[in-house]
């Protein structure tokens, strides 16, 4: 068969086919070898401790970006102010609060600034966690919502392939545009999750087009074009969403220490850039930034520094035209960003199909700023694998390759508020074991090489591993909503009562199911789901009677995750 494919002895083909993988591994291993140190500085000396790190090294690089790439950013205004234009604690059919604030660079109600869309729930909390994004196409566009003020700044008209703006009239938005974008920002699903939702228009901030760099935020500082290290929109962005914060901090009902930094593509270069800045964000998610956002240039694999500098002149900061056609040789590159949002939690979303943003490449710049984030004491990014398309990993790094293309689609918000629940909510839902004693559980149904076993075979995408996983999680058994149905006596006798039996049997099933999925995955959303099952059915069930009461095959089956997480429930 290879003799006839290939037209040559199958020894010569195997001979091409080996030689061809040395020469991409080689020729991988060079270009990796090549890859700047974040924890050498600049001096060519290591950083030997935490203080180094954040008094030297991190400064280091920061001005290394600012002035090679994203450009100077000016000082918090000294006349920053915010005005409540408009509030409604009654939004959303009751469950949440609107409000509508102007924020002012010139401490005027009238003057240069931008409008802040902030929702809260209404929910028996005091302070509530947010999520802090910029939008695409005007606050208007991300929910249905009459009462969301219509953006009255130029915006892009036409259609492409997320959002229909033909309701854009002379590049003004029309009633017709409200919603247009809202399936990717699920509001109502914040809300419901206990996460408050903030978000501003790019465009109130700066045009994003060539030679925008004289309007918007930038008309304001002309001096920070004089030089090579001008303020692009990039960081003009970037500079943006701490302005948000600025306020966000003031609210008496948002926690100003949860604020989770949301951006897709070229938001999301300005999420990281933003993060890497500003210590005070709690968490980073960076979906889909590719190239000059999580995507490393040193692979020379998808969007090019020159391209972005001949595209999009306007993102980035003049200097970084001179590094056209070196992205394999640059002296810097984004896991040194990512770097330099550690310790704190940032995740990667990748699309399998979106080639310009390169995923192996967003995931590879993770796995290098791991070694940041374990010497600054973290467990960083759980696996030096890139992961099978569709399943999250998730410690102090995330990551995930999802399925399709270039977009914001349901399953990415599945990870990150898991990930946000995680390093957000960690003390609702505890992992940690309730004694220091080690305890193994005689349920134990699977060897720790059994699941790698399988996980190899997952990341291989060889069949029926592959198949069967994909049928795992996408069950409803695996499913974040599944909601326990625990009952104190439960029914199993030959006359065909089974009270009861029904539920405690899909409860059985789900954590199982669930247990499975986190072993797999590494997803604690998946453990925290069984402790939540196996804690309401400890909490409920009394007895279970009947003549096939006497060994029932819901014990073995809670038997499974419980073996399953060497960790152990809150209450097993």
């Amino acid at each position: 068969m290879i003799t006839k494919r290939f037209g040559r002895s199958p020894f010569t083909s195997l001979s091409l086919i080996v030689l061809s993988l040395l020469t991409a591994c080689c020729a991988q291993g060079q270009t990796m070898a090549t890859l700047p140190d974040p924890l050498v500085m600049n001096s060519g000396k290591p950083v030997l401790s935490k203080v180094q790190w954040e008094t030297e090294r991190r400064q280091e690089l920061l001005e290394m970006f600012s002035r090679e790439m994203y450009g100077r950013a000016p000082a918090k205004p000294k006349t920053l102010a915010f005005f409540l234009l408009e509030q409604d604690v009654k939004a959303l059919g009751g469950i949440a609060t609107r409000k509508q604030i102007k924020v002012s660079f010139d401490g005027t109600q009238d003057g240069p600034g931008f409008e802040l869309l902030v929702y809260l729930p209404n929910a028996p909390k005091e302070k509530h966690p947010v999520i802090l994004g910029i939008n695409f196409w005007g606050n208007h566009s991300i929910n249905s919502d009459p009462a969301i003020h219509l953006n009255t700044n130029w915006i892009e008209g036409g259609k492409n392939s997320f959002i229909d703006l033909t309701c854009v009239t002379n590049n003004q938005a029309t009633e017709a545009c409200r919603g247009g974008n809202a399936r990717q920002w699920p509001l109502e699903r914040f809300i419901e999750r206990g996460y408050g939702l903030a978000t501003f228009y790019r465009g109130d901030i700066a045009p994003d087009f060539a030679h925008s760099l004289t309007n918007g935020i930038h008309a304001l500082y002309p001096e920070l074009q004089q030089g090579a290290d001008n303020f692009g929109v990039i960081a003009a962005w970037a500079w943006a969403l701490s302005r948000a914060m600025d306020y966000l901090e003031t609210d008496r009902v948002v926690n100003p220490h949860q604020v989770v930094l949301f951006g897709w593509s070229r938001l999301g270069k300005a999420a990281l850039w933003a993060g890497a800045n500003d210590t005070r964000f709690a968490v980073v998610l960076s979906n889909e930034s590719g190239a000059g956002g999580a995507k490393l240039f040193h692979r020379g694999v998808g969007e090019n520094i020159k391209r972005l500098n001949t595209v999009f002149p306007h993102w980035y900061a003049k200097n970084f035209g001179k590094y056209n056609d070196q992205d394999t040789t640059l002296p810097f590159d984004q896991h040194e960003l990512i770097a330099l949002i550690a310790p704190r939690p940032v995740y990667i979303g990748s699309a399998f199909d979106d080639k310009g943003a390169d995923a192996e490449g967003e995931f590879t710049a993770a796995r290098e700023a791991d070694k940041v984030y374990r010497f600054l004491g973290t467990d960083g990014l759980p696996t030096n694998r890139w992961p099978a398309t569709n399943v999250s990993v998730q410690g102090q790094i995330g990551y995930h390759v999802r399925a399709g293309g270039h977009d914001v689609l349901d399953y990415d918000w599945t990870q990150y508020l898991a990930f946000a629940d995680k390093h957000l909510k960690r003390s609702q839902t505890t992992l940690s074991p309730t004694s220091k004693t080690a305890f193994t559980h005689p349920g134990m149904l699977h060897s720790d090489a059994e699941f790698q076993f399988i996980r190899d075979k997952i990341q291989k995408v060889e069949q029926p591993w592959k198949k069967e996983f994909d049928h795992l999680v996408n069950s409803r058994f695996a499913s974040n909503s599944w909601r326990a149905r625990p009952q104190a006596i439960v029914v199993r006798d030959l006359q065909g009562n089974w009270s009861g039996a029904k539920e405690l049997g899909e409860d059985a099933i789900a954590a199982y199911t669930q247990a499975l999925a986190w072993r797999l995955t590494g997803n604690d959303a998946y453990a925290r789901k069984v402790i939540e099952i196996l804690n309401a059915e400890s909490a409920t069930l009394n007895s279970i009677t009947g003549h096939d009461a006497k060994f029932p095959w819901e014990t073995l089956m809670f038997a499974g995750p419980l073996g399953a997480m060497p960790k152990g429930p809150a209450k097993p």
